[in-house]
């Protein structure tokens, strides 16, 4: 059954093949915010450690930009001094402006969940999260070894 996907800032923060994983090959539909796009732009200036993180999600987008489709206000109606709840409109008015089925809201921020789920916006929490490691931290430079040890003489 074919799914419509709404990846929210911090799932492609720390799995930007979030995109290719929830896509299923050809299988689903993938939709970002342009409040995320907009959130991911100011990010990689304000925190510098997370500049190449945000950069190979720009690279997975770039990868994907057939496939991936921008929601966002036709008209923006107010300030909004939440974001989330700016990403909630968007989704809400384009539901139906591109007969949108079913979107499943994929975030691990409980906040937004909860506020979306009061919405009456599907939500998800991305399952195959691993917590932030720098990209330094992701190559040791050790490889692991597994060595079975002869219990016999203990």
């Amino acid at each position: 059954m074919q799914k419509s996907y709404v990846i929210d800032t911090n799932v492609l923060i720390e799995d930007e093949k979030s995109i290719e994983i929830l896509r299923n090959g050809e299988e689903n539909y993938i939709y970002i915010t342009r409040t995320i796009l907009e959130e991911l732009d100011k990010l990689k200036d304000k925190k510098p450690h997370l500049k190449s993180r945000i950069f190979s999600i720009i690279n997975e987008l770039e990868m994907h930009k057939d496939e991936v489709e921008i929601l966002q206000l036709q008209e923006e109606r107010e300030e909004y001094n939440n974001k989330d709840n700016k990403i909630i409109d968007e989704i809400l008015e384009n539901i139906e402006l591109l007969n949108i089925k079913n979107p499943v809201l994929v975030t691990n921020d409980n906040i937004l969940r909860f506020k979306a789920y009061k919405k009456n916006i599907k939500v998800e929490k991305y399952k195959r999260l691993t917590p932030f490691k720098q990209e330094s931290e992701e190559y040791t430079g050790f490889s692991e070894f597994n060595n079975k040890i002869n219990n016999s003489f203990y």
